[in-house]
């Protein structure tokens, strides 16, 4: 029993590494992610806020980071919507990191409209009546062309310019003072950590030696692309075992631990 255990988290410790900044920067001016507006209460669940996509081409994945000027919300839930239905999502709830992708090969069509749907806690400081700036930052993206194992080192999409994020507005209040639509919610399997973002910070030593095998060991071969394939297969499943068993998150941070001097021996 206890060396099957040990074998699920060696396997899950190395379906980890491919998800490290998987996805590839947004960079076409055609394309625009941005925030739709929302409002609540303070100490209450935020009504749904729309995460918007217009674009151009398909899209296989989105990553991005949420925020707001004085940090009154938290993300609560996320959901899909018929744009992105049958996608999985993950966010973080400590820094507001959201990914969406499809473990299937489906794509987002060309076309605009939303394809997240956000619910937030609205901290019991903020100040009731006023209203605040969202918006996100740190965008990605992954398109239809691009394979799990090419996104990791495609080098032709350049650096992400922020100007394709557009900023929504958010209110304390009981309701939007401006009229809203309302957009349907699919169901959709959510987690309220990305683990290795849980256990190190995005831009920790740590997660920089974790990247560095991935680039340079697992993309290079057809044993490591397999694992990078099942990474997205395993890893809901795997995070929502470590949501339920913090001993298993625990022994999963001191075996990463244990072969960050090995990793940092390499690269040194």
């Amino acid at each position: 029993m206890v060396g099957r255990k040990r074998i699920v988290l060696l396997t899950y410790l190395i379906l980890q590494l491919c998800s490290l900044s998987l996805f590839a920067p947004l960079v076409l001016a055609e394309d625009r992610l941005s925030f739709g507006d929302g409002y609540g209460l303070p100490g209450t669940v935020s009504s749904p806020v729309e995460v918007l996509l217009e674009n151009d081409n398909p899209v296989r994945g989105v990553q991005f980071t949420f925020h707001d000027e004085y940090d009154y919300l938290t993300i609560k839930e996320i959901h899909t919507t018929e744009r992105t239905e049958g996608f999985y999502v993950n966010f973080n709830q400590q820094n507001g990191t959201v990914i969406l992708v499809s473990l299937s090969g489906k794509s987002i069509v060309p076309g605009s409209g939303p394809i997240l749907i956000i619910l937030f806690y609205v901290s019991e400081d903020a100040p009731e009546g006023e209203c605040t700036d969202i918006w996100l930052k740190n965008i990605k993206v992954v398109f239809s062309g691009l394979t799990n194992t090419n996104a990791l080192t495609e080098s032709s999409i350049g650096e992400c310019e922020c100007s394709h994020n557009e900023s929504g507005q958010f209110c304390f209040t009981e309701s939007m003072p401006t009229t809203t639509t309302t957009t349907s919610m699919v169901s959709t399997t959510t987690t309220t950590c990305c683990p290795i973002f849980c256990i190190y910070d995005e831009y920790s030593e740590e997660t920089e030696l974790l990247r560095y095998i991935r680039d340079n060991v697992l993309s290079k071969t057809p044993e490591g692309q397999e694992i990078i394939r099942l990474y997205y297969q395993w890893s809901p499943v795997i995070v929502k075992a470590m949501e339920e068993d913090e001993e298993f998150k625990e022994k999963l941070k001191k075996m990463i631990d244990g072969i960050l001097p090995l990793i940092r021996g390499e690269v040194e």
